[in-house]
Protein backbone atom coordinates (compact mmCIF):
# COMPACT_ATOMS: atom_id res chain seq x y z
CA UNK A 1 0.00 0.00 0.00
CA UNK A 2 1.44 3.19 -0.72
CA UNK A 3 0.03 6.29 1.07
CA UNK A 4 0.61 10.09 0.87
CA UNK A 5 -0.19 11.72 4.45
CA UNK A 6 -1.74 15.74 3.77
CA UNK A 7 -1.81 17.62 6.82
CA UNK A 8 -3.87 20.98 6.91
CA UNK A 9 -2.63 24.22 8.94
CA UNK A 10 -4.28 27.12 9.46
CA UNK A 11 -3.74 29.62 6.82
CA UNK A 12 -0.49 27.81 5.03
CA UNK A 13 0.32 28.62 1.78
CA UNK A 14 2.02 26.80 -0.65
CA UNK A 15 4.15 28.49 -3.96
CA UNK A 16 4.49 26.16 -6.81
CA UNK A 17 5.35 27.61 -10.42
CA UNK A 18 4.14 31.17 -9.38
CA UNK A 19 0.82 29.91 -8.80
CA UNK A 20 -0.54 30.13 -4.90
CA UNK A 21 -2.33 27.64 -3.62
CA UNK A 22 -4.33 28.07 -0.52
CA UNK A 23 -5.41 25.73 2.00
CA UNK A 24 -8.30 27.52 4.24
CA UNK A 25 -8.71 25.96 7.63
CA UNK A 26 -11.31 23.05 8.02
CA UNK A 27 -13.62 21.03 10.65
CA UNK A 28 -10.81 18.94 11.02
CA UNK A 29 -6.81 19.25 11.16
CA UNK A 30 -5.64 15.33 8.90
CA UNK A 31 -6.62 12.92 6.02
CA UNK A 32 -4.61 9.98 5.09
CA UNK A 33 -5.44 9.55 1.44
CA UNK A 34 -4.32 5.50 0.90
CA UNK A 35 -3.37 3.94 -2.46
CA UNK A 36 -4.32 0.09 -2.41
CA UNK A 37 -2.79 -2.45 -4.43
CA UNK A 38 -3.29 -6.17 -4.15
CA UNK A 39 0.15 -6.46 -5.79
CA UNK A 40 3.17 -4.46 -7.63
CA UNK A 41 3.69 -7.29 -9.83
CA UNK A 42 0.93 -6.98 -12.78
CA UNK A 43 0.79 -9.47 -16.36
CA UNK A 44 0.08 -8.21 -19.38
CA UNK A 45 -3.68 -7.87 -20.04
CA UNK A 46 -4.47 -8.78 -16.45
CA UNK A 47 -6.78 -6.11 -14.81
CA UNK A 48 -5.94 -5.06 -11.04
CA UNK A 49 -7.71 -2.30 -9.48
CA UNK A 50 -5.99 0.64 -7.06
CA UNK A 51 -8.47 2.08 -4.60
CA UNK A 52 -8.40 5.97 -3.60
CA UNK A 53 -8.96 5.40 0.67
CA UNK A 54 -9.85 8.77 2.60
CA UNK A 55 -8.83 8.26 6.10
CA UNK A 56 -10.57 11.20 8.63
CA UNK A 57 -8.13 11.21 11.76
CA UNK A 58 -10.07 14.09 13.55
CA UNK A 59 -12.96 13.70 15.97
CA UNK A 60 -15.63 15.62 13.73
CA UNK A 61 -16.74 14.82 10.22
CA UNK A 62 -16.20 16.30 6.75
CA UNK A 63 -18.71 16.07 4.00
CA UNK A 64 -16.23 15.78 0.81
CA UNK A 65 -17.76 17.44 -2.96
CA UNK A 66 -15.24 15.04 -5.38
CA UNK A 67 -12.05 13.54 -6.13
CA UNK A 68 -9.94 13.55 -8.93
CA UNK A 69 -7.36 10.95 -9.22
CA UNK A 70 -4.47 11.01 -11.95
CA UNK A 71 -2.20 8.36 -13.11
CA UNK A 72 0.72 9.15 -15.30
CA UNK A 73 2.88 6.20 -16.26
CA UNK A 74 6.19 6.69 -17.86
CA UNK A 75 6.74 4.46 -21.24
CA UNK A 76 9.96 4.44 -23.00
CA UNK A 77 8.04 5.14 -26.35
CA UNK A 78 5.51 7.87 -25.44
CA UNK A 79 3.48 7.18 -28.85
CA UNK A 80 2.29 4.02 -27.37
CA UNK A 81 0.22 3.51 -24.53
CA UNK A 82 1.13 0.80 -22.33
CA UNK A 83 -1.34 1.43 -19.20
CA UNK A 84 -5.22 1.94 -19.97
CA UNK A 85 -8.20 2.74 -17.52
CA UNK A 86 -10.51 -0.16 -17.73
CA UNK A 87 -13.02 1.03 -15.79
CA UNK A 88 -13.98 2.19 -12.21
CA UNK A 89 -16.21 1.20 -9.15
CA UNK A 90 -17.73 3.40 -6.59
CA UNK A 91 -21.06 3.35 -3.94
CA UNK A 92 -21.38 7.11 -5.21
CA UNK A 93 -23.54 8.59 -7.86
CA UNK A 94 -20.77 10.89 -10.04
CA UNK A 95 -20.48 11.47 -13.39
CA UNK A 96 -16.85 10.67 -14.51
CA UNK A 97 -14.80 12.42 -16.58
CA UNK A 98 -11.73 10.73 -18.75
CA UNK A 99 -8.59 12.75 -19.96
CA UNK A 100 -5.67 11.18 -21.85
CA UNK A 101 -2.93 13.68 -22.69
CA UNK A 102 0.12 12.36 -24.26
CA UNK A 103 3.34 14.14 -23.47
CA UNK A 104 6.93 12.56 -24.58
CA UNK A 105 8.05 10.43 -22.11
CA UNK A 106 5.14 9.88 -20.05
CA UNK A 107 1.86 8.90 -20.86
CA UNK A 108 -0.75 10.39 -17.83
CA UNK A 109 -4.45 8.28 -17.90
CA UNK A 110 -6.42 10.75 -15.70
CA UNK A 111 -10.12 9.31 -14.60
CA UNK A 112 -12.22 11.53 -12.38
CA UNK A 113 -14.89 11.39 -10.57
CA UNK A 114 -17.16 14.91 -10.37
CA UNK A 115 -20.30 15.67 -8.21
CA UNK A 116 -23.17 16.71 -10.07
CA UNK A 117 -25.02 18.87 -7.20
CA UNK A 118 -24.80 18.86 -3.29
CA UNK A 119 -27.29 15.87 -2.74
CA UNK A 120 -24.00 13.92 -3.99
CA UNK A 121 -21.51 15.22 -1.45
CA UNK A 122 -20.94 12.22 1.04
CA UNK A 123 -19.80 12.10 4.69
CA UNK A 124 -16.57 10.69 6.00
CA UNK A 125 -17.91 10.44 9.94
CA UNK A 126 -14.95 11.49 12.12
CA UNK A 127 -11.72 8.76 12.95
CA UNK A 128 -12.93 6.29 10.49
CA UNK A 129 -12.29 5.94 6.33
CA UNK A 130 -14.60 5.26 3.15
CA UNK A 131 -13.31 4.44 -0.49
CA UNK A 132 -13.65 7.07 -2.63
CA UNK A 133 -13.41 5.18 -5.75
CA UNK A 134 -11.54 2.31 -6.85
CA UNK A 135 -10.34 1.92 -10.81
CA UNK A 136 -9.54 -1.33 -12.37
CA UNK A 137 -6.26 -0.83 -15.05
CA UNK A 138 -5.25 -2.97 -17.58
CA UNK A 139 -1.75 -3.22 -18.49
CA UNK A 140 -1.83 -3.71 -22.82
CA UNK A 141 1.05 -2.73 -24.88
CA UNK A 142 3.99 -3.03 -22.05
CA UNK A 143 5.41 -6.86 -23.76
CA UNK A 144 5.33 -5.20 -27.11
CA UNK A 145 7.29 -2.34 -25.97
CA UNK A 146 9.57 -4.20 -24.76
CA UNK A 147 8.75 -2.49 -20.80
CA UNK A 148 9.36 -4.57 -17.67
CA UNK A 149 9.06 -1.85 -15.19
CA UNK A 150 6.62 0.91 -15.62
CA UNK A 151 7.63 3.85 -13.06
CA UNK A 152 4.23 5.95 -11.96
CA UNK A 153 2.73 8.53 -9.88
CA UNK A 154 -1.09 8.94 -8.74
CA UNK A 155 -2.31 12.44 -8.35
CA UNK A 156 -5.51 12.75 -5.74
CA UNK A 157 -7.17 15.93 -5.84
CA UNK A 158 -10.48 15.76 -2.73
CA UNK A 159 -12.70 18.70 -2.60
CA UNK A 160 -14.06 19.56 0.61
CA UNK A 161 -17.48 21.17 1.67
CA UNK A 162 -16.64 24.10 3.96
CA UNK A 163 -18.96 24.03 7.25
CA UNK A 164 -19.86 27.93 6.32
CA UNK A 165 -20.34 27.51 2.87
CA UNK A 166 -17.97 26.97 -0.23
CA UNK A 167 -14.99 24.04 -0.89
CA UNK A 168 -11.51 23.78 -0.30
CA UNK A 169 -9.05 21.91 -1.84
CA UNK A 170 -6.24 19.35 -1.09
CA UNK A 171 -4.15 17.92 -3.25
CA UNK A 172 -1.32 15.37 -2.17
CA UNK A 173 0.87 12.71 -4.63
CA UNK A 174 1.28 9.17 -3.81
CA UNK A 175 5.27 8.08 -3.55
CA UNK A 176 6.16 7.12 -6.55
CA UNK A 177 6.04 3.65 -7.27
CA UNK A 178 6.87 0.65 -10.09
CA UNK A 179 4.99 -1.52 -11.38
CA UNK A 180 6.70 -5.39 -12.60
CA UNK A 181 5.53 -6.41 -15.45
CA UNK A 182 6.08 -10.23 -15.67
CA UNK A 183 5.42 -12.47 -18.25
CA UNK A 184 2.33 -14.85 -17.79
CA UNK A 185 3.05 -18.43 -18.68
CA UNK A 186 0.32 -20.24 -16.76
CA UNK A 187 -2.14 -21.74 -18.90
CA UNK A 188 -5.86 -20.88 -17.81
CA UNK A 189 -8.55 -22.82 -16.08
CA UNK A 190 -12.00 -22.77 -18.16
CA UNK A 191 -15.00 -24.62 -17.06
CA UNK A 192 -19.13 -24.25 -17.31
CA UNK A 193 -21.78 -24.78 -15.41
CA UNK A 194 -24.68 -26.78 -17.50
CA UNK A 195 -28.31 -26.22 -17.45
CA UNK A 196 -28.78 -29.69 -16.04
CA UNK A 197 -26.49 -32.30 -16.28
CA UNK A 198 -28.47 -33.83 -18.81
CA UNK A 199 -28.08 -32.09 -22.47
CA UNK A 200 -31.06 -31.89 -24.99
CA UNK A 201 -30.98 -30.20 -28.36
CA UNK A 202 -31.08 -26.57 -27.61
CA UNK A 203 -29.82 -26.41 -24.25
CA UNK A 204 -27.64 -24.07 -23.38
CA UNK A 205 -24.56 -23.53 -20.67
CA UNK A 206 -22.77 -20.09 -19.12
CA UNK A 207 -19.12 -20.67 -20.03
CA UNK A 208 -16.93 -19.60 -16.98
CA UNK A 209 -13.37 -18.36 -17.48
CA UNK A 210 -11.20 -18.38 -14.42
CA UNK A 211 -7.47 -17.58 -13.57
CA UNK A 212 -6.19 -19.90 -10.56
CA UNK A 213 -3.42 -17.38 -10.25
CA UNK A 214 -2.76 -13.27 -9.68
CA UNK A 215 -5.04 -11.33 -11.41
CA UNK A 216 -8.08 -12.39 -9.43
CA UNK A 217 -10.07 -10.81 -12.48
CA UNK A 218 -10.40 -13.38 -15.28
CA UNK A 219 -7.15 -13.16 -17.72
CA UNK A 220 -8.53 -15.16 -20.25
CA UNK A 221 -9.38 -13.88 -23.72
CA UNK A 222 -12.03 -16.69 -25.12
CA UNK A 223 -12.82 -20.37 -25.03
CA UNK A 224 -14.39 -23.32 -26.96
CA UNK A 225 -15.64 -26.59 -26.19
CA UNK A 226 -15.31 -30.25 -27.75
CA UNK A 227 -18.04 -32.90 -27.75
CA UNK A 228 -17.08 -36.18 -28.17
CA UNK A 229 -17.73 -39.70 -26.27
CA UNK A 230 -15.33 -41.24 -23.80
CA UNK A 231 -11.70 -41.44 -24.17
CA UNK A 232 -12.14 -37.87 -26.56
CA UNK A 233 -9.22 -38.24 -28.98
CA UNK A 234 -11.18 -36.62 -32.05
CA UNK A 235 -13.67 -34.23 -31.35
CA UNK A 236 -17.19 -34.97 -32.71
CA UNK A 237 -18.24 -31.62 -32.45
CA UNK A 238 -16.87 -27.93 -31.71
CA UNK A 239 -17.49 -24.54 -31.31
CA UNK A 240 -16.34 -21.53 -32.05
CA UNK A 241 -14.93 -19.24 -29.78
CA UNK A 242 -16.92 -17.99 -26.82
CA UNK A 243 -16.46 -14.99 -25.46
CA UNK A 244 -15.68 -14.76 -21.35
CA UNK A 245 -19.76 -15.02 -20.19
CA UNK A 246 -21.63 -16.70 -22.93
CA UNK A 247 -23.52 -19.42 -23.77
CA UNK A 248 -23.38 -21.74 -25.84
CA UNK A 249 -25.37 -24.29 -27.24
CA UNK A 250 -24.65 -27.52 -26.87
CA UNK A 251 -24.42 -29.77 -28.30
CA UNK A 252 -24.70 -27.99 -31.60
CA UNK A 253 -24.84 -30.54 -34.19
CA UNK A 254 -27.99 -33.41 -33.45
CA UNK A 255 -26.34 -35.74 -36.43
CA UNK A 256 -23.29 -35.81 -34.15
CA UNK A 257 -24.92 -38.39 -31.30
CA UNK A 258 -28.23 -40.39 -32.51
CA UNK A 259 -29.22 -41.25 -29.41
CA UNK A 260 -28.84 -41.17 -25.41
CA UNK A 261 -24.79 -41.40 -24.77
CA UNK A 262 -22.84 -40.33 -21.77
CA UNK A 263 -20.55 -37.64 -23.46
CA UNK A 264 -17.81 -35.78 -22.37
CA UNK A 265 -17.09 -31.80 -22.69
CA UNK A 266 -13.66 -30.35 -23.36
CA UNK A 267 -13.03 -26.54 -22.60
CA UNK A 268 -9.87 -24.77 -23.79
CA UNK A 269 -9.03 -21.82 -22.77
CA UNK A 270 -6.42 -19.39 -24.16
CA UNK A 271 -4.81 -16.26 -22.29
CA UNK A 272 -4.24 -12.70 -23.96
CA UNK A 273 -0.26 -13.65 -23.71
CA UNK A 274 -1.67 -16.66 -26.09
CA UNK A 275 -1.54 -19.58 -23.04
CA UNK A 276 -3.58 -22.55 -23.90
CA UNK A 277 -4.46 -25.19 -22.01
CA UNK A 278 -4.06 -28.34 -22.88
CA UNK A 279 -7.42 -29.25 -21.04
CA UNK A 280 -9.09 -28.70 -17.99
CA UNK A 281 -12.06 -29.94 -16.08
CA UNK A 282 -13.70 -32.48 -18.54
CA UNK A 283 -16.79 -32.63 -17.58
CA UNK A 284 -19.75 -35.58 -18.40
CA UNK A 285 -22.81 -35.40 -18.97
CA UNK A 286 -25.70 -37.49 -20.26
CA UNK A 287 -26.05 -36.21 -24.43
CA UNK A 288 -29.72 -37.04 -25.31
CA UNK A 289 -31.00 -35.93 -29.06
CA UNK A 290 -33.37 -38.54 -29.29
CA UNK A 291 -37.61 -37.37 -28.92
CA UNK A 292 -39.55 -40.52 -28.35
CA UNK A 293 -41.81 -42.43 -31.19
CA UNK A 294 -44.98 -42.98 -30.73
CA UNK A 295 -46.90 -45.59 -33.38
CA UNK A 296 -50.15 -48.19 -32.61
CA UNK A 297 -52.22 -45.04 -32.62
CA UNK A 298 -55.58 -46.22 -32.60
CA UNK A 299 -58.88 -45.04 -30.67
CA UNK A 300 -62.86 -46.32 -29.71
CA UNK A 301 -65.38 -45.16 -31.14
CA UNK A 302 -65.59 -43.58 -33.91
CA UNK A 303 -68.57 -41.03 -32.32
CA UNK A 304 -69.32 -40.34 -29.01
CA UNK A 305 -72.16 -38.66 -26.81
CA UNK A 306 -72.27 -37.63 -23.55
CA UNK A 307 -71.31 -40.11 -20.51
CA UNK A 308 -69.17 -42.09 -23.74
CA UNK A 309 -65.82 -43.41 -23.02
CA UNK A 310 -63.16 -42.43 -25.14
CA UNK A 311 -60.11 -45.26 -25.14
CA UNK A 312 -56.57 -44.02 -26.99
CA UNK A 313 -53.98 -46.12 -27.26
CA UNK A 314 -50.45 -46.16 -28.54
CA UNK A 315 -47.29 -47.81 -27.88
CA UNK A 316 -43.74 -45.65 -27.00
CA UNK A 317 -40.22 -46.78 -28.13
CA UNK A 318 -38.57 -45.68 -24.89
CA UNK A 319 -40.32 -45.31 -21.50
CA UNK A 320 -41.56 -41.39 -21.14
CA UNK A 321 -41.27 -40.04 -18.05
CA UNK A 322 -43.97 -37.77 -18.08
CA UNK A 323 -47.92 -38.10 -20.59
CA UNK A 324 -50.57 -36.57 -20.89
CA UNK A 325 -53.30 -36.98 -23.01
CA UNK A 326 -56.51 -34.76 -23.25
CA UNK A 327 -59.33 -33.75 -25.63
CA UNK A 328 -60.81 -30.36 -25.23
CA UNK A 329 -58.10 -29.78 -22.91
CA UNK A 330 -59.83 -32.46 -20.62
CA UNK A 331 -57.08 -34.42 -19.27
CA UNK A 332 -57.28 -38.92 -19.69
CA UNK A 333 -57.46 -41.51 -17.22
CA UNK A 334 -53.60 -42.84 -17.72
CA UNK A 335 -53.96 -46.90 -18.26
CA UNK A 336 -51.62 -49.34 -19.16
CA UNK A 337 -47.79 -50.29 -19.18
CA UNK A 338 -44.67 -49.74 -21.33
CA UNK A 339 -44.64 -50.12 -24.56
CA UNK A 340 -48.31 -50.15 -24.73
CA UNK A 341 -51.08 -47.55 -23.02
CA UNK A 342 -54.82 -47.01 -23.35
CA UNK A 343 -55.87 -43.66 -21.98
CA UNK A 344 -59.77 -43.21 -21.27
CA UNK A 345 -62.37 -40.71 -20.87
CA UNK A 346 -65.57 -39.83 -20.62
CA UNK A 347 -67.58 -36.94 -22.33
CA UNK A 348 -69.14 -34.36 -20.34
CA UNK A 349 -71.73 -31.82 -20.95
CA UNK A 350 -68.82 -28.98 -21.03
CA UNK A 351 -67.46 -30.79 -24.31
CA UNK A 352 -67.35 -28.94 -27.84
CA UNK A 353 -69.39 -30.88 -30.37
CA UNK A 354 -67.90 -31.77 -33.46
CA UNK A 355 -64.73 -33.48 -34.37
CA UNK A 356 -62.46 -33.11 -32.48
CA UNK A 357 -58.60 -33.88 -31.70
CA UNK A 358 -56.92 -35.76 -29.27
CA UNK A 359 -53.51 -34.68 -27.92
CA UNK A 360 -50.99 -37.12 -27.26
CA UNK A 361 -47.58 -35.89 -25.55
CA UNK A 362 -44.59 -38.20 -24.69
CA UNK A 363 -41.64 -36.67 -22.69
CA UNK A 364 -38.25 -38.72 -21.77
CA UNK A 365 -35.84 -37.83 -18.63
CA UNK A 366 -34.04 -35.74 -20.82
CA UNK A 367 -36.84 -33.32 -21.67
CA UNK A 368 -37.48 -34.52 -25.46
CA UNK A 369 -40.84 -33.94 -25.85
CA UNK A 370 -43.00 -35.64 -29.00
CA UNK A 371 -46.54 -34.57 -29.68
CA UNK A 372 -49.07 -36.31 -31.95
CA UNK A 373 -52.35 -34.90 -32.68
CA UNK A 374 -53.41 -37.65 -35.90
CA UNK A 375 -56.24 -39.25 -33.94
CA UNK A 376 -59.63 -37.48 -33.62
CA UNK A 377 -62.88 -38.50 -32.16
CA UNK A 378 -66.60 -36.99 -33.22
CA UNK A 379 -68.31 -35.72 -30.14
CA UNK A 380 -72.11 -35.87 -30.70
CA UNK A 381 -74.32 -34.87 -27.52
CA UNK A 382 -77.20 -33.15 -29.70
CA UNK A 383 -80.66 -35.27 -29.59
CA UNK A 384 -82.24 -35.58 -33.38
CA UNK A 385 -84.56 -33.05 -34.56
CA UNK A 386 -87.37 -34.12 -36.88
CA UNK A 387 -90.72 -32.49 -38.78
CA UNK A 388 -93.86 -34.07 -38.29
CA UNK A 389 -94.92 -35.58 -41.27
CA UNK A 390 -99.16 -36.28 -41.87
CA UNK A 391 -100.81 -38.57 -43.94
CA UNK A 392 -104.40 -38.16 -46.01
CA UNK A 393 -106.07 -41.39 -47.63
CA UNK A 394 -105.79 -41.74 -50.96
CA UNK A 395 -108.51 -40.48 -52.88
Amino acid sequence: MKRVIIKKSTYLWWIMLGVFLIYLPSAFSEVDIDFSTATDQWERNGIYEISVILQNNDSESVKIAGVQADFAYESEDFKEAPILVHDYITGYSFTVNTVNTLTEGLVYYSKGIKVTGSPNYFTVNGNSSKTLVTFRLRVENAAALGVSHLPFQVTVAVEERLVGGGTSSIMGSANNGTITVVADVTPPNTYAIPTGRTLIQGNSTLVRLDESTSPNYDDLQKVYYEVGEPPVSEPTTGSSWVAEGGSVQLPINDASHPGAITGVLKFFGRDYWGNQEASFNIETYTIDMVKLTLSGLSRTPEIAKLGSQITANFTVDELPAATEVSVNNHAFTPGGSYPNYSYTYHVQASDAEGPRPIRIAVTDDSGNQTVDTSLSVIIDMSDPTFTPVSFSPDP
